[in-house]
């Protein structure tokens, strides 16, 4: 059920009538404030529960149409310059007004999305065995003293160290690692070994980052057709897969 205005000269929302009286395309003074509060009223009755949003809408739109009524009603020669300045304040709070709703939409998207995720917490404990002591005793002095220590030893470099530096960001490999070959070597692997296996098993080069990634979504991609079944004593633990 959406909230929409009946009036003698408008239908529809209440935000677009306050759009179309701000345009002078409807008269201010032809509106009836005490119709549209009390077609509010009834509305917000009717619904099971109070909607805020509803609620904060109607209020500054009401606020902005009532000023504007009151103007007709009783003129105030404030100059030209005046007029202006009240014009645009109106204009920037209903600006604002529409950037916060924006703003709440997005967040309620996420909000959404990460409903569907449970993410298991994890204590920093576990990264640090035990307590490091930090020195931040530092002067500016220090950090201008390592900073040129760093700049000198870049800056001096001999022509040897140059070229292999040169040939460390020039040098990239590109491999060809297929999802589906992965697929194949784990299910030949397990039928091998007839047991438990570790993933760190299907690695055959351990410093290959691709590699890793490639054999992780064909198990992945496994345990999804049901395949395989995995299982994760600890967090960063190895994964057994049988």
């Amino acid at each position: 059920m959406t909230y929409e205005l009946h009036l003698d000269s408008f239908q529809g929302p209440l935000e677009v009538l306050y759009q179309l009286v701000k345009k002078n395309r409807i008269e201010i003074s032809e509106l009836s404030l005490a119709s549209i509060t009390e077609q509010y009223l009834d509305y917000m009755e009717k619904l099971k529960e109070f909607n805020l949003e509803l609620a904060s809408e109607f209020m500054l739109i009401a606020t902005e149409l009532i000023q504007l009524k009151l103007r007709t009603l009783l003129p105030v020669d404030k100059g030209e310059e005046g007029e202006k300045e009240d014009n645009s304040d109106l204009v920037r709070r209903l600006q604002e007004y529409h950037y916060f709703k924006k703003v709440s939409e997005i967040l309620g998207e996420y909000e959404e999305r990460g409903s569907k995720y449970f993410r298991r917490a994890i204590e920093l404990d576990f990264f640090i065995d035990e307590e490091i002591e930090i020195n931040l005793d530092l002067k500016l002095a220090d950090l201008r003293g390592a900073f040129i220590c760093a700049m000198t030893a870049y800056h001096t470099r001999s022509p040897e160290e140059e070229e292999e530096s040169e040939r460390e960001w020039k040098e990239i490999s590109f491999e060809d690692i297929r999802i589906e070959d992965k697929i194949d070597f784990i299910i030949n692997k397990l039928k091998e070994t007839a047991s438990v296996l570790n993933f760190s098993d299907l690695i055959l080069d351990k410093n290959n980052r691709l590699e890793i990634v490639v054999t992780f979504l064909g198990v992945l991609e496994l345990a999804r057709l049901a395949k395989i079944s995995i299982k994760q004593e600890k967090v960063f633990s190895d994964i057994k897969i049988k």
